[in-house]
């Protein structure tokens, strides 16, 4: 790893020498009330983060206040918080760490976000204002909060009121706004790490900056654990240097990103470059400690990304349509659109149902290729096929449900919904939800389905169902194929080709079709438990979703090794679709 370069510079943090930096360190592994520890404490990093800060970078230790478990009650840390405020001189720096749990009191409203103490929730507001009203007003503030939805801290700072034009703060969080965190105490080790001096953050620079470090922090969290940390720094907030860093590394191959067999994900951290490494395991606690493992089961990061787009490492394009895996269930998939990429991880915008099903349905998330499955494109043509579609997400309830084609009305289908008489139709240039000069919400797309964008309707006012007013509009799916109905499927991506194509209904086995590809005799059907394709005793792969199409993940199949076909060893797993 880079160390630091002496020099005044060198010492400097944020522009600040180290008698003019202060820092608070409020860490957590356990909570009043809690019967167990919240977090692994093998790898907190509170006290080895501030005797760093103390010891290598020469901040007075009276500066820096470390707040854990029990000693960090809130009011301990209000009465540290005060103290470095009213300690503090014009110009000063504070550092502000926090690893706990965070929460949005209102799902979908960061303004609401909140940390926990060991005793205690706080707005993110309250931590804000109070450090306002205190610090010296030409001042900077670096907020590290560590927790869910952390990202929120930053759009609070923003809209914070009565700040002096001379406060400035920064906001590094370890997730985005809408996005749940990680435990074990990844978040401050990847910032630790690039504190430190690592060559990785500095980018081939002669100093690290916030900036770098963001770009390092994101690209760290996206490999060891999905996740996607976010900066804001406020215009005017001037000098960004942490340190000034050397640019020379101890081997080539220290700090690199490796894939193991192909499935597991380390960094390189020690060993030598010929036949050991030692990894620290993106699984594991992270903390120094690593496995020795042979270079031979290693595959660089990158390679494993440029596998092809059936890789489990590959991204999939900006403007796809896709299927989002919700609390590690397929069978809960909430479809979405890429609408960015960083790192290996998608920024999906959610088309999601309601809070009750899907807990917390607002909101942009970042994920990893793992969780997504690319659905099917829907072009404007194919609304002229379907015969029924899924409104869901509505805030007026009885606009959510199966509407069903009735007629067609401006060369388009007008669908409606048995239950309630409420149709889905398009005129003059938009798709309405309502009744003849009665409407709730509308979207201009031409394509309904798959991301279509619906709002309350803002056209003629004597037509506004005043039901509709600041509710939440819906999103527009295709009804969700049951395998019971389909006469036919489609098998696509599979690594051993001849697997693909389209599979005919030919009878019934264990009260469920039984499908066979004409020109292989390659089957699907299912058996114990799980959809598998190949041949009696002769298995290619397997699901074990009961409904294997809208979404259903297909893996090689890993059970009886004797029924397994070597061919499949390794090799991309298919999808099904309805033909």
């Amino acid at each position: 790893m880079a160390s630091v370069v002496g020099g005044s510079n060198g010492s400097q943090i944020l522009g600040g020498k180290p008698e003019h930096v202060w820092v608070l360190m409020a860490g957590f592994c356990q909570f009043e009330g809690d019967a167990e520890q919240t977090w692994s404490t093998s790898a907190r990093l509170e006290k080895e983060f501030t005797e760093y800060l103390v010891n290598e970078r020469n901040i007075p230790r009276k500066q820096v206040v470390c707040l854990t478990d029990d000693l960090g009650t809130l009011d301990n840390i209000w009465r540290g918080v005060d103290k470095i405020c009213a300690e503090a001189t014009d110009g000063d720096v504070f550092l502000f760490y926090w690893g706990s749990h965070g929460s949005l009191e209102t799902p979908g409203d960061s303004s609401t976000f909140q940390l926990k103490s060991y005793d205690r929730w706080v707005r993110g507001k309250d931590i804000v204002n109070r450090i306002v009203a205190r610090f010296p007003s030409t001042g900077k503030i670096l907020l590290l909060p560590d927790c869910c939805y952390s990202g929120s801290l930053a759009s609070i700072v923003e809209k914070t009121q009565g700040k002096p034009n001379t406060l400035k703060f920064a906001v590094l969080s370890s997730t985005s706004p809408y996005q749940t965190a990680w435990s074990k105490w990844r978040f401050c080790r990847v910032v630790l790490d690039a504190v430190r001096g690592c060559e990785k953050t500095a980018e081939g620079l002669e100093e690290t900056t916030l900036e770098s470090l963001h770009r390092f922090v994101c690209t760290e969290m996206s490999f060891i654990c999905g996740g996607h940390p976010e900066l804001y720094i406020e215009e005017g907030f001037g000098n960004t240097t942490l340190h000034k860093v050397c640019v020379e590394t101890q081997s080539p191959w220290h700090g690199n990103r490796v894939v193991i067999d192909g499935k597991r994900k380390g960094v390189v951290i020690g060993g030598n470059d010929t036949d050991v490494f030692k990894v620290r395991l993106a699984h594991k606690d992270w903390n120094d400690e690593g496995e020795l493992i042979s270079t031979v089961r290693c595959q660089s990061y990158e390679q494993a990304c440029e596998a092809g787009s059936n890789s489990a490492f590959s991204t999939i394009p900006v403007g796809s349509s896709v299927l989002m895996k919700w609390w590690s269930n397929w069978k809960n998939s909430v479809p979405g659109v890429v609408v960015d990429v960083c790192a290996g991880l998608h920024k999906v915008e959610r088309k999601a149902g309601s809070i009750e099903s899907l807990r917390e349905p607002i909101g942009d998330l970042w994920v990893s290729r793992e969780c997504l499955q690319i659905s099917s494109v829907v072009t404007a043509a194919d609304i002229m096929s379907v015969d029924s579609v899924e409104v869901a997400g509505a805030g007026v309830e009885f606009i959510n449900g199966v509407y069903s084609k009735m007629s067609m009305f401006n060369s388009r289908p007008c669908f409606e919904n048995s239950e309630t008489s409420i149709q889905m139709w398009w005129n003059h240039g938009s798709w309405r939800i309502g009744k003849t000069n009665d409407y709730y919400y509308y979207s201009e797309d031409e394509n309904p389905l798959n991301g279509a964008k619906f709002k309350v309707w803002d056209g003629d006012s004597q037509y506004l169902n005043e039901n509709a007013v600041e509710t939440a509009p819906p999103f527009v799916q295709k009804v969700a194929v049951d395998i019971m109905s389909v006469d036919s499927v489609e098998v696509a991506g599979a690594g051993v080709e001849f697997i693909n194509g389209v599979y005919s209904k030919m009878s019934m086995f264990n009260s469920r079709p039984c499908f066979e590809n004409s020109e292989t005799s390659i089957q699907m059907w299912w058996n114990h438990g799980s959809w598998r394709i190949g041949k009696t005793n002769d298995y290619y792969y397997y699901s074990e979703d009961e409904n294997p199409l809208n979404g259903a993940k297909f893996k090689v199949w890993d059970g009886d090794s004797q029924y397994l076909n070597e061919n499949a060893v390794d090799t991309a797993p298919p999808n099904v679709k309805r033909t």
